[in-house]
């Protein structure tokens, strides 16, 4: 019966309110088509029901008495915008006239709007007071070049940078613009420029001697960059150039060759993880990292499966914590040298570092071949608690000193990934 009333043209409006059921798809639908359905419940059901919405009969009518109700029904929901090509002409009018940006935004980002709105609405957005919206219309594959040369000019820098990387973008125009915003004030378009494929080499080789440096990185990591700047680059003053220099892959060997000799340590790790880069290399750089004061840089170094067995030995004698406890876990690692590490105790953890404290401890926990269960209860012998959380650095770093005190007649073996798959445990110390 309420489906009926539903469907009937002739039932009041207050009725159709009165018998609304939001969890009934069928009586919704049915409302929403219905010519007595106020504005107000038209505008609820709009949000799950938009097409239905559309094609009620009575909606030209409510527009007369309400002039902006597309405009709220669109603020009530838009995500079905998606389906454009299915939408009366009304509605994609009143979407490209909404005047808010986010439905904007989305007409541009999510909709594949026929050609004629689109054109339109790329020119209407163009000078959109927001330049977040003029920047998607840079963006957009289908702007016009008229836009593009016009937005290239924009106040806002993203806006520019957007229009200058448009493909659209006209070759001799492009390079105009670029030679303008290569001397631009904000540094941001500046990296932009470094950055584009189509700056030219004589662009580049002023941007290789920006004030900025980190212009100077974003030429260094330019694909496009001649070799004659990377050598130039690979000389400058800030690490952080040179390392760009070491990830542009068009650097030749002979000028990683050079590099090698910097006693940058992340520099030097940069070189090692190149690919393809020779054995002789390789090792080289491994050597000089096993003797970089950075403990980060040698830590990362344990995780290399390749390492020679005399740099292996070396690391497990680091004075590092977090060192020692990687490197244990090397498949390259014998028993002699575990057997070396524990008995030789070279590395102490910084009783600052929590995380370097609580690798020590499961370390010295691995050392005595006890359980997490042994080891929480021994926790809590000492200071009444059973998780390392619990605890403060100080008392930490005491109970580590406690257990690198404790002898174990047995050395482990063997302290191979699979002897650390029981992590959960484990965590639970933390």
């Amino acid at each position: 019966m309420t489906l009926a009333e539903a469907l009937n043209s002739n039932t009041s409006a207050a009725r159709l309110a009165e018998i609304l059921d939001l969890n009934n798809q069928k009586i919704c639908q049915a409302i929403a088509t219905n010519p007595n359905t106020s504005s107000k419940v038209l505008l609820e059901l709009f949000k799950n029901y938009p097409l239905e919405v559309l094609k009620n009969p009575s909606l030209n009518l409510i527009l007369l008495e309400i002039p902006d109700f597309l405009e709220q029904l669109l603020s009530a929901s838009y995500l079905f915008l998606r389906r454009s090509k299915d939408l009366p002409p009304f509605i994609l009018e009143a979407a490209i006239n909404h005047p808010e940006p986010k439905i904007q935004h989305f007409l541009i980002l999510e909709c594949n709007l026929p050609a004629q709105y689109l054109k339109r609405l790329l020119f209407k957005l163009a000078n959109n007071e927001y330049s977040i919206i003029r920047k998607l219309v840079a963006e957009n594959k289908n702007t016009p070049i008229s836009l593009l040369k016009k937005l290239a000019n924009d106040r806002n820098s993203d806006v520019r940078i957007s229009a200058v990387r448009n493909r659209n973008m006209p070759t001799h125009f492009r390079e105009k613009i670029l030679k303008e915003l290569a001397s631009d004030r904000n540094s941001k378009v500046r990296i932009s420029v470094a950055q584009n494929k189509h700056t030219p080499i004589s662009l580049l080789e002023k941007l290789a001697s920006d004030r900025n440096s980190k212009v100077r990185i974003s030429v260094a990591e330019n694909k496009h960059t001649p070799i004659y700047l990377l050598e130039e680059l690979a000389s400058d003053r800030n690490s952080e150039v040179r390392i760009s220099v070491v990830h542009n892959r068009k650097t030749p060997i002979y000028l990683l060759e050079k590099l090698a000799n910097d006693e940058n340590g992340y520099l030097l790790q940069s070189i090692a993880a190149r690919p393809n880069i020779p054995i002789y290399l390789q090792e080289r750089m491994i050597e000089k990292l096993a003797e970089t004061p950075e403990d980060e840089i040698r830590y990362y170094l344990t995780l290399n499966p390749n390492l020679p067995i005399h740099i292996v030995q070396k690391l497990a004698m680091d004075r590092s914590a977090r060192v020692c406890y990687s490197i244990v876990k090397h498949p390259k690692i014998d028993s002699k040298t575990i057997e070396l590490l524990f008995e030789k105790k070279q590395f102490k953890p910084n009783d600052r570092d929590r995380e370097e404290i609580i690798d020590a401890i499961e370390l010295e926990i691995k050392r005595l071949n006890w359980t997490s269960k042994r080891a929480r209860q021994y926790l809590n012998e000492k200071y009444g608690r059973s998780k390392l959380g619990a605890i403060n650095n100080q008392e930490l770093f005491e109970f580590w000193q406690d257990l690198a005190s404790l002898e174990c007649k047995t050395y482990p073996t063997s302290l191979q990934p699979d002897v650390f798959d029981d992590l959960e445990d484990i965590m639970i110390l933390n």
